[in-house]
């Protein structure tokens, strides 16, 4: 999403692209996510892109976070742009893989 304007209760809010060096939260983004809470969208201006020519679907385990950490640093400063990265901790994937027995080291819902 490159724009958007939205219609709120004291006005309508016009929200372009920033600078890749601005710091905080992307409007942008934190408009689209609200569902609704903080208006109501009317306006959105999107860049269109080639589909590629081949996908490629990937998944890499690491032996902790930090070096899952690592790994990703290391692919975004090298200018590759894939389309999704997720690093999840061990509590995380395991609740992604049904395996909630090992979340906290007891069954759902019981902590240990």
């Amino acid at each position: 999403m490159v724009a958007v304007k939205v219609a709120t209760p004291i006005g309508t809010l016009a929200l372009g692209s920033a600078p890749a060096s601005a710091a905080g939260p992307d409007l942008r983004q934190l408009v689209l996510g609200s569902e609704g809470a903080f208006g109501v969208i009317t306006s959105v201006t999107v860049r269109v892109r080639k589909q590629p020519e081949v996908k490629v679907y990937e998944a890499w385990g690491f032996s902790t976070f930090r070096a899952g950490a690592e790994a990703l640093r290391q692919l975004a400063q090298s200018g590759t742009t894939p389309t999704v990265l997720r690093l999840s901790d061990e509590a995380e994937t395991a609740v992604d893989l049904s395996q909630p027995d090992l979340v906290r080291g007891g069954p759902a819902g019981v902590a240990s």
